[in-house]
C-alpha cells in the first residue's frame, strides 16, 4: 500500500507497475 500523504507525484511507482494501477491523476490535492 502506497502512504499517499507523502505522495511527491514523482512518479517513481507508475515506472515500477506494468500497468495503469496506480493513477497520480486521481490524487486530490495538486
Amino acid at each position: 500500500m502506497i502512504d499517499m500523504s507523502k505522495c511527491t507525484n514523482c512518479g517513481a511507482c507508475v515506472k515500477m507497475c506494468p500497468r495503469d494501477a496506480v493513477n497520480l491523476e486521481a490524487k486530490e490535492e495538486t
